[in-house]
């Protein structure tokens, strides 16, 4: 069997193995697949792939597989799996759809015209592992959580990014991470899995520049991609082989949904540099130590689709949170697709905090609360009274630190601040002066304004915390933390106009 989760299958030489799976690829059946509860299940009856399916598969990979050209797949050897999908604007609520290692067939609407381009269709797949946003119809979503798949190389053990990672540098919102044009400019960004972003001029060997710029949704394709994306070669039409688009890009790739970003990536089990960018419905791989055909290939995102979708999804949440925190988690997608499910349902309690030059600390008393709440203070921190800090500075990035000043501790250090400042007291002035290995003092600068103390609520999520401040502030945080994820935050403005916070 091929590997599904191998970054880019490749084709085989006339009259290997891959050549018997001809026949199959041109009639396959299939058990009939039920997906209305998740999982598939088989039932006695079959489907085959529709005449326009095989037709599409026909133009670009029957060459590959009978071994007229040499060049890598842009679908894949056969159809892994045919089914019935919900889908609310087919008719009967019904669509068929045809699953290959690059990508997902469609068909949308059986009655249309047969002779349109766009009578089969290949699915936004790209754009829905990224967001979590499975698309259940022209208007109709289901949220789940983004894809932990890496988009390249091997599945586990792997250095290079995720779907998930993607999320951070896409537009799935046409107005965010939209890039300027950099059209000839040298191609040297990095992507790490953890998300963060760099640049290394150690790419610079590889002469790559971007070549085109989409103002659709703000991004650059490098040459390499762009010429793959307008290759022109043997394509199979009509029962004859005759010379055409092998791409087709509009309709196989569509818009660029982030920049192209180098990363260490881990294939068959060695680490080497490859070139990544998402597009909406493919993704798209520069591997320079590849030989010539194949160092421009396409990702597997019909197997990761499938594996999310069916076989490795996260259980969509058992309730939603509520009041404020219920509007921003589902107002906005990346928070959802973050912070992922609550655990519990939200608590107040009273805060006391202080803003800085470049922050704001909070004093929390946790011992009082019913829930634990990780990663508060679970980073190191076992106490229960806490000082969580946000960083404003450049890093957008969040700390917690234990609360373990007393009243027979000094008050303050005896500072002598600019004027206009504070030099901020009791425990939060302990943890500012000692830092506690997090340089507070340097990073956060001096204190803006007295402390004061209010109102405020928190609520466990399966990667952070949703965190309310009233008073002046009237604001609402989320701070992401967990196994696999930085500890950044993001902050939305209270517009709750209900009851609660």
């Amino acid at each position: 069997m091929f590997n599904f989760f191998s970054s880019n299958s490749r084709t085989a030489k006339p009259g290997g193995r891959v050549a018997t799976l001809v026949a199959a690829a041109l009639f396959v059946m299939v058990p009939f697949l039920s997906l209305a509860n998740g999982a598939p299940a088989a039932l006695a009856d079959t489907l085959s792939l529709d005449a326009n399916m095989t037709s599409a598969w026909q133009r670009t990979d029957l060459p590959v597989i009978q071994g007229a050209v040499s060049r890598s797949w842009l679908w894949g050897p056969s159809a892994n799996h045919i089914a019935i999908e919900d889908y609310a604007d087919a008719p009967g609520g019904k669509r068929l759809v045809a699953y290959y290692d690059k990508s997902r067939m469609e068909i949308n609407n059986p009655q249309g015209n047969r002779n349109e381009k766009w009578f089969v269709t290949n699915g936004l797949l790209v754009k829905e592992l990224i967001s979590g946003q499975r698309q259940d119809g022209d208007n109709k979503f289901t949220n789940l959580l983004p894809s932990d798949v890496p988009l390249a190389g091997d599945p586990d053990g792997n250095p290079g990014p995720s779907y998930n990672t993607f999320l951070g540098v896409s537009t799935i919102d046409p107005t965010q991470n939209r890039a300027s044009d950099r059209t000839n400019q040298s191609v040297t960004a990095t992507l790490a899995k953890d998300g963060s972003v760099g640049d290394s001029l150690e790419y610079a060997k590889y002469s790559v520049t971007n070549a085109y710029y989409n103002t659709d949704l703000g991004h650059n394709v490098p040459k390499p991609f762009w010429n793959f994306m307008n290759s022109q070669g043997k394509v199979y039409v009509n029962g004859a082989y005759t010379t055409g688009d092998v791409v087709d890009w509009t309709f196989s790739t569509g818009f660029p949904l982030s920049e192209a970003y180098w990363s260490q990536v881990r294939v068959a089990g060695k680490t080497v540099p490859v070139l990544i960018q998402a597009f909406q419905r493919r993704v798209l791989t520069y591997t320079p130590s590849n030989s010539a055909g194949f160092q421009v290939e396409m990702g597997n995102v019909g197997a990761h689709y499938y594996k999310w979708r069916y076989e490795n999804q996260l259980p969509i949440c058992q309730f939603a949170p509520v009041s404020g925190f219920g509007k921003v988690w589902a107002d906005n997608y990346k928070v959802q697709a973050q912070i992922g499910c609550p655990y519990y349902t939200e608590e107040g309690l009273s805060v006391t905090y202080e803003t800085f030059q470049h922050g704001t600390m909070y004093q929390l008393d946790l011992s009082k609360l019913s829930h634990y709440y990780y990663p508060l203070y679970n980073y190191g921190n076992y106490s229960r009274k806490v000082i969580v800090v946000v960083f404003d500075d450049g890093t957008k990035s969040w700390a917690s630190v234990s609360d373990d000043w007393t009243p027979a501790q000094p008050v303050n250090g005896s500072l002598t601040p600019p004027t206009g400042l504070f030099e901020p007291q009791n425990g939060i002035g302990k943890a500012w002066r000692d830092g506690t290995g997090l340089h507070l003092r340097d990073r956060l600068g001096w204190a803006t304004a007295p402390e004061k103390t209010t109102n405020a609520a928190l609520e466990n999520f399966y990667h952070g915390n949703m965190f309310f401040v009233g008073g002046d502030l009237k604001l609402i945080y989320a701070l992401y933390g967990g196994y696999s994820q930085q500890s950044t935050w993001d902050v939305f403005a209270d517009t709750n106009t209900g009851t609660g916070q």
